[in-house]
């Protein structure tokens, strides 16, 4: 996931080698790279919380030899017991983005590019009209 983020290391990630020979025979549809990227980094972070969850020694010992000193616990998992649940909601996520093209991150990305937080915004996501969003149908 980490080297499909990144256009010279996009080539040696396993899941883009094996998507483009399922794909061979089919018409690319592309998206914009910047949405993508960030619902990327979003996914990035669950998996690196729930390696560190489900890891908690190796990584404690790692920061505690790095700033020296017994800054994290290294018999106990100091990580909150929800983070495991990161598993299913990234799961979920993906399976909207593949079966029904939803993606959560490139939605969440177009908000905080409304609100003023993103600087970098997605040219092809300018069209999306907040108005017709947040309206009920009148009957």
């Amino acid at each position: 996931m980490l080297a499909g983020m990144f256009v010279f290391s996009a080539r040696f990630s396993p899941a883009i080698l094996i998507s483009t020979y399922l794909s061979r025979n089919t018409q690319p549809i592309w998206k914009p790279l910047q949405p993508k990227r960030f619902a990327w980094s979003i996914g990035a972070s669950m998996i690196l919380a729930c390696i560190l969850y489900f890891n908690p020694d190796v990584f404690a010992t790692w920061i505690n030899v790095l700033f020296g000193g017994e800054l994290l616990p290294v018999t106990q998992n100091y990580m909150p017991s929800w983070i495991p649940s990161l598993v299913w909601v990234c799961i979920v996520f993906m399976w909207l983005e593949a079966t029904l093209g939803f993606c959560a991150g490139c939605k969440v990305h177009s908000l905080l590019v409304k609100i003023g937080f993103i600087k970098e915004e997605c040219l092809a996501c300018n069209n999306i009209n907040w108005k017709n969003v947040t309206e009920t149908p009148k009957s």
